[in-house]
This record gives structure tokens, sequence and C-alpha cells, in this order.
């Protein structure tokens, strides 16, 4: 199972941000939101303080090392790329949900911690 998942891991991760990175889709470009997205989006983040940055305080607090590189099997597979996720230091385009942008942000902190 353990193998499974990590080639599903090291399969599936590749192509979804491959697929982040296509400028043309259903709708248009990429960087195109419709208006009926930008106000849903508006509307989900409606009395949330995404300016709060305790939460990235807590997931920092301990650090030892910010974990970056390659995570690679004794077999070669790259299981995690961390430095893939550099695009998530940006603000939320558009076309995402910016709470789901954070909660990815948060996610995307790989640290060492004592």
């Amino acid at each position: 199972m353990k193998k499974l998942d990590a080639l599903l891991g090291a399969t599936l991760l590749p192509l979804l941000l491959a697929a982040c990175g296509k400028s043309v889709g259903v709708g248009g470009s990429s960087t195109d939101a419709s208006s009926s997205t930008v106000a849903a989006n508006a509307l989900a983040i409606k009395g949330l303080d995404l300016g709060q940055r305790q939460d990235f305080e807590d997931a920092q607090r301990g650090l030892i090392a910010k974990a970056t590189g390659k995570i690679i099997a004794s077999d070669g597979t790259v299981l995690n790329d961390l430095d893939a996720y550099g695009f998530l230091s940006t603000t939320a385009p558009d076309t995402v949900n910016p709470s789901l942008w954070r909660h990815a942000q948060l996610n995307a902190t790989p640290v060492y911690t004592r």
C-alpha cells in the first residue's frame, strides 16, 4: 500500500502541478476568473481575517530548520518536491478561493521542529 501511495503521489503531483501552469483551459487563460468566481470567492471570505498571521507563527513555532529540496525514496523516486510549492508565496489568483490558498500555504510549510 505504501508503494502504491508513493507511486500515485510521485505520478499525480507533477501532473497536477503541470496543469497549474497551463495558459489556456476551459473558459480562457488560467489568469482569467469569471465574474461569478470572483463574486463567490469574495462571499466565501467575507468576515474572515486573512491578514491574521497567528496560524503562520504557530506553524513556525520551535523551528529548527526549514525543509527544502526533494524527498527521494531509496529507489530514486521523488516522493515530494518541497520547492515546487514556491508558487504559493504569492497572493491567491482570482481563480482560487483565498481561504483555500491560505490553507495550502500553511500545509506547504515543511519545517523541522523540536
